[in-house]
């Protein structure tokens, strides 16, 4: 590393990295990403690992992706979804393809079940939350406080 004058490493004399490296050499050839989630996914990577393109079944880590890297993802797509995302889904999910289809899932309504377990509806995540913790409460609350 070379340092300046106060022995500090001098950042003027480092060497700049390529905006865009070209794609390593991957298990696949290389496969467009399909939809707008793969899209932002693979773009998010690109961006931040500083190679193009990067396919659908492009692997993070055989891209040069680092463990340290996933946090400035996961910054990047809590930042373009709008909502937060474990740190986990990032070494579970390893493609453009998997992560991407694992973001999409999180964001579609789940069937949950109403608290009185009467019917069926279509809610969101926050939603959900508040049904579970509902449910959770109504089934703690002591018999002479519900009236039965």
């Amino acid at each position: 590393m070379p340092l300046n004058a106060h022995g500090k490493i001098d950042r003027a004399a480092l060497v700049t990295r390529k905006q865009s490296v070209e794609r390593p050499k991957q298990a696949s050839d290389y496969l467009a990403p399909a939809n707008r989630m793969e899209r932002l996914v693979a773009d998010v990577w690109s961006g931040v690992l500083g190679v193009s393109p990067v396919g659908a079944l492009d692997n993070f880590f055989d891209l040069g992706g680092t463990s340290l890297l996933t946090y400035q993802i996961q910054v990047a797509l809590q930042d373009g979804l709008g909502r937060p995302i474990s740190a986990t889904t990032f070494f579970e999910f390893v493609t453009v393809r998997s992560l991407a289809e694992q973001l999409r899932l999180q964001d579609e309504p789940t069937a949950v079940p109403d608290p009185t377990g009467r019917e069926v509806r279509d809610i969101g995540s926050a939603e959900k939350l508040q049904a579970r913790v509902q449910q959770r409460l109504k089934m703690r609350r002591p018999r002479f406080l519900s009236g039965g």
